[in-house]
């Protein structure tokens, strides 16, 4: 291969895109084959997004991912992961979104609060000191890898603290993603709602959640599970809009210096597809109210473009939930050492069975 030919595909997003969609595809039919070849189900027990995640995890660790791939999985796991996400906002309505909130708030609250009090003794207990303990705080407890990347420069963060705070909430949040659906199931069967505010607060990074709820979605038949994990995630990563000025408040208290982190707006700290999830769902409620007098569009245009809607979001996530899986490299655990995956592994089991207690006693 030409040098011109290299540089023009390393440019590209094409030999990534190709690599998640080819792994997409292959995970959706086998979930097909799965569920009427082998279990001979009309639905298959396995979701999709399990097999994407896990075939990507594999193909990472075996054969390894090219440098010409990096442009298109970076688009995999950024814009079109979160076009995904965004869709699922035409599958509730502004009212719906309230009352949803209204029942997960008490249970964010209670894991946020729990999570800030005894997540920095677990840590400190194990021998961590310094910007990592709050960095696996704000990542297991808020939003994943955007708080830990949100918070690492308020904090002046070194960058193996950064490194290591990402892999222990990229690998056991995936782990969480993998093993949570099945738990809620077990727990709430009769209650997907509740299933998906326990999916939505247990598990770290916006993809994960999505990745489990779809999952959950997918192989109970239980979509309230997946709109209930949405808004309660979301919830969660709104936080974030409180915590980084305050981390900067303290930092500035303790003498540290703050430079840089006036230039946190609204913007960066609210990621742009919560917006387009807002928006998308206000447009369902006024497509909501236009079809309640027009049964001719309900049926001709609004129900099918909704039902495409839906079907181009759950393909977007697979497809992200592939470059999710094609981004994670175990050899990494090996330069964390055990005590902050310790740390992390203790934080991540307190959130669950906070969750799972403030869940069995408030909803």
């Amino acid at each position: 291969m030409s040098a011109v030919m290299r540089d023009a595909l390393r440019a590209s997003v094409i030999p990534g895109l190709a690599v998640v969609a080819a792994i997409a595809l292959s995970s959706r039919l086998v979930a097909e084959f799965l569920g009427s070849a082998i279990f001979s189900l009309g639905h298959s027990p396995v979701s999709p997004v399990m097999i994407a995640v896990l075939a990507g995890i594999a193909v990472r660790n075996t054969i390894g991912v090219s440098p010409l791939q990096d442009k298109g999985l970076a688009l995999a796991t950024g814009t079109l992961l979160r076009c995904g996400l965004a869709l699922v906002g035409l599958r509730l309505t502004l009212s719906s979104i309230g009352v949803l909130g209204l029942r997960a708030l008490p249970v964010v609250a209670g894991c946020l609060a729990v999570a800030w009090l005894a997540i920095p003794r677990i840590a400190r207990s194990l021998g961590l000191r310094g910007a990592l303990v709050s960095l696996l705080t704000v990542g297991t407890s808020i939003c994943g890898c955007t708080a830990v990347m949100a918070v690492a420069p308020v904090l002046k963060a070194r960058a193996a603290e950064t490194g290591y705070a990402v892999t222990i909430v990229v690998v056991i949040g995936l782990a969480g993603a993998l093993l949570y659906p099945a738990l809620a199931h077990t727990l709430f069967a009769d209650a997907p709602a509740a299933a998906g505010v326990f999916l939505g607060t247990a598990i770290h990074d916006t993809s994960q959640v999505m990745g489990a709820a779809l999952i959950y979605s997918d192989q109970y038949l239980a979509p309230e599970a997946l709109e209930a994990a949405t808004v309660t995630k979301l919830m969660r990563n709104l936080t974030l809009v409180l915590v980084v000025p305050v981390l900067a408040a303290m930092q500035a208290r303790a003498g540290a210096a703050a430079s840089g982190t006036g230039s946190l707006s609204l913007r960066k700290l609210v990621p742009g597809f919560v917006f387009a999830f807002v928006g998308l769902a206000a447009l369902r409620s006024l497509g909501d109210v236009f079809g309640a007098s027009s049964p001719a569009f309900v049926e001709h245009l609004w129900q099918p473009a909704l039902a495409l809607a839906a079907q181009l979001s759950e393909l977007l996530l697979i497809v992200g939930m592939a470059g999710v899986g094609l981004n994670v490299e175990l050899r990494d655990l090996r330069h964390v050492g055990w005590q902050p995956l310790a740390a992390g592994l203790i934080a991540a089991l307190l959130l669950a069975t906070t969750s799972l207690a403030l869940i069995s006693a408030l909803l």
